[in-house]
């Protein structure tokens, strides 16, 4: 999974970019990722380096069944700030399309 949106990256305005959250670490409640921003998905499909990687991301996590990997609430707690708000959800072949 990532996410499409508008990101400017040294002041010009890319309109695909692509973020995928690259890096999960958690203890306890607590939960950090690092995010990978690509000039479009392609990029990321094609091996190029991401532009710029946000770190650290953090979120409380719930824990408990039927609330998601690391990674899923990761997707979900970015989506409620308002950097990532309008950002799409990309949903890779083999995955399901659940709301992040």
């Amino acid at each position: 999974m990532g996410m499409k949106g508008q990101y400017i990256y040294n002041g010009l305005m890319i309109n695909d970019a692509y973020a995928r959250i690259d890096t999960v670490s958690s203890y306890d409640t607590n939960c950090t990722v690092s995010i990978n921003i690509y000039a479009n998905e392609e990029a990321w499909r094609n091996g190029y380096g991401y532009l710029e990687q946000k770190y650290p991301v953090e979120f409380q996590k719930r824990i408990g069944n039927n609330v998601g990997d690391d990674k899923t609430q990761g997707y979900q707690a970015i989506k409620q700030q308002e950097e990532w708000s309008e950002w799409e959800d990309v949903f890779e072949e083999d995955q399901e399309h659940q709301t992040a």
